[in-house]
């Protein structure tokens, strides 16, 4: 494997580990299940994979935590661990119960988090690949005051904050999980040098109610936060395709110097705490395109995480044994079997179902065309349902039909072969109520909110920050209110649907004139940000029309919903390359 400084560096990734990791442990009953860091670990080591070297957690002291956290909470989680816990600070909570290990077994995830930084900016080999993965980490909703879901310390942010204050200039964090990494977004909020993109469903509808597309970043860093709320029930292609859309081009622009991911696996469709329905296929692929990313634009310094995940033998261990895989530069065959020695020990010595293969058994590859799935049902236990906090818009109780949505073929005829264009249905996007009508209505509101938060005006002129090349405060043209989506802002307002399309004329136009508005990006990705629009709008492109995958519309309703906002310089169509 070449790096960019000419040198051959060894597939080889370092892998974090410490059997002490697995007693961070809430309790019996508890989502955060510490059997599925235990059974990730001896899927890795069944793999034996020659590029893997297995790191111990290194031990680390509170010092580092007061680089984001409070010493107030500090001292609040060890008196927790003493049993005075207080909800001031998010402890002693259904979400955040205490234990007499809290405050060491999260400050033990933190060094893990740690060790893996420090080992993707000091290689511990000469020429050694800077990848590394920390399964126990990826605590992003912890707050710099407070524990937050699950979450007690912020490992992410602070290993952020170490390679900052260790020569790193910039550094982007990529967040799949399928809950908004509100906490690290918290965090960097105002530091232009960080660079977090978050693809998570809505707030509308998920925990922790924040993360929508005008969340955009500080005074001093607008556009060093990027978010895509994606609609409850997404499937796996219009997901992959989001990231696909979204991500790239973000990366590319920012030119990191090390690339920073979490990998939540609780995206995926048998997940009991969320909206979901993602396979491990495509969590698969979005790794893939991580370390892709990672190797082109950040050096090839990957630091990925785990995060959260609570199927907790059937998802978890092969999403996260996967990413492990891909990161020391070999991969996983969606089709190829699990070693017989983990799948015996999770049946014979677990007494449970144990996954055959390391994907759905979907056919296809999903990083390149779109997946279909036969129909399935789920059922979601109260247990479960109790975790969702403030969901108007949760799955009913009971079985729940799976349909795979519209394929990603040309936008202009939209529909999968056998399935007529007005029958298709939208991939991933499927409003509450019922719509048999056609795919078009909530997937045109959703492009026409992604282009009215992703276009900028070209002719603005904005101010750079000498240090980090970044625009301290620049102004655009835009739709007034600044629209996420028509889906994501009938969630919000809990509106009908016959209000809503009152709200949202046919064809994605906007009643209210447009106004003047703050821009919502930064200078750096006007370029990127123009072309993800252009993606959208172009009813000619086959490969990479609309990233949310839109059945069929007419050119005239695309070229018009453009024109809403877009200067004369976007309206022209772009054309595959």
């Amino acid at each position: 494997m070449t790096r960019r400084d000419g040198t051959e560096g060894t597939s080889a990734t370092t892998f974090v580990w410490s059997d002490d990791l697995t007693r961070y442990d809430f309790g019996p009953g508890h989502p955060m299940a510490p059997l599925r860091l235990s059974l990730t670990r001896d899927l890795v080591r069944s793999l034996e994979l020659p590029g893997v070297v297995e790191l111990a957690v290194a031990d680390v002291d509170d010092d580092v935590l007061t680089d984001v956290h409070t010493p107030a909470l500090v001292a609040a989680v060890r008196a927790a661990a003493r049993g005075e816990a207080s909800e001031a600070f998010g402890l002693g909570t259904e979400e955040n119960p205490v234990f007499p290990d809290i405050h060491d077994s999260a400050l033990r995830i933190v060094g893990s988090t740690l060790t893996a930084a420090r080992a993707v900016w000091t290689p511990p080999a000469p020429h050694a690949v800077p990848h590394a993965v920390s399964i126990a980490g990826g605590m992003h909703h912890a707050m710099p005051d407070r524990a937050s879901g699950f979450c007690v310390y912020n490992d992410v942010a602070i290993a952020i904050r170490w390679l900052l204050a260790n020569g790193a200039r910039r550094v982007a964090y990529v967040d799949l999980d399928a809950h908004h990494g509100d906490g690290v977004e918290r965090v960097f909020w105002n530091d232009p040098r960080v660079l977090t993109i978050s693809v998570h469903e809505s707030g509308s509808s998920l925990f922790p109610g924040t993360g929508f597309a005008s969340d955009v970043g500080g005074p001093d860093a607008i556009g060093s936060a990027v978010n895509l709320p994606l609609p409850a029930r997404t499937r796996g292609p219009a997901w992959l395709r989001a990231v696909e859309a979204v991500v790239p081009p973000l990366v590319a622009e920012f030119a990191p110097d090390v690339l920073v991911t979490q990998h939540g696996a609780d995206s995926h469709g048998n997940d009991q705490l969320t909206n979901l329905r993602v396979s491990v296929d495509h969590q698969l692929a979005a790794a893939r395109l991580m370390r892709d990313l990672a190797r082109q634009h950040a050096g090839d310094r990957w630091l990925a995480t785990g995060g959260g995940g609570y199927t907790v033998v059937e998802v978890v261990p092969r999403v996260w044994a996967g990413l492990t895989a891909i990161s020391a530069g070999g991969d996983v065959a969606p089709d190829g079997a699990l070693p017989t020695s983990w799948t015996r020990r999770v049946q014979e010595g677990l007494r449970l179902p144990a996954p055959e293969t390391w994907g759905d058994g979907e056919p296809g590859n999903p990083a390149t065309s779109c997946r279909s799935s036969t129909a399935s049902t789920r059922a979601t236990p109260s247990t479960a349902r109790s975790w969702r906090r403030g969901t108007p818009r949760s799955r009913p109780t009971g079985s729940t039909p799976r349909t795979e949505g519209a394929g990603c073929g040309p936008a202009v005829t939209g529909a999968r072969p056998g399935i007529a264009p007005r029958r298709a249905r939208l991939s991933g996007i499927q409003r509450p109520w019922r719509d048999d009508r056609g795919p078009g209505r909530a997937g045109r509101r959703l492009a026409a909110g992604l282009q009215t938060t992703f276009v900028r005006s070209p002719w603005v002129p904005s101010s750079r920050s000498a240090a980090s090349g970044w625009p301290r405060r620049s102004t655009a043209s835009c739709c007034a209110r600044r629209v996420t989506s028509a889906a994501t802002r009938s969630d919000r307002r809990g509106v009908s649907r016959s209000a809503a399309k009152a709200a949202t004329p046919r064809g994605g136009g906007l009643r209210r004139p447009c106004r003047p508005l703050r821009e919502s990006f930064a200078d750096p990705f006007a370029r990127a940000l123009r072309t993800l629009a252009e993606r959208i709008a172009d009813p000619r492109r086959e490969d990479c029309g609309n990233p949310l995958g839109e059945g069929p519309q007419s050119s005239r309703r695309q070229s018009r919903k453009v024109s809403i906002c877009a200067p004369s310089s976007m309206r022209r169509s772009a054309s595959c390359s």
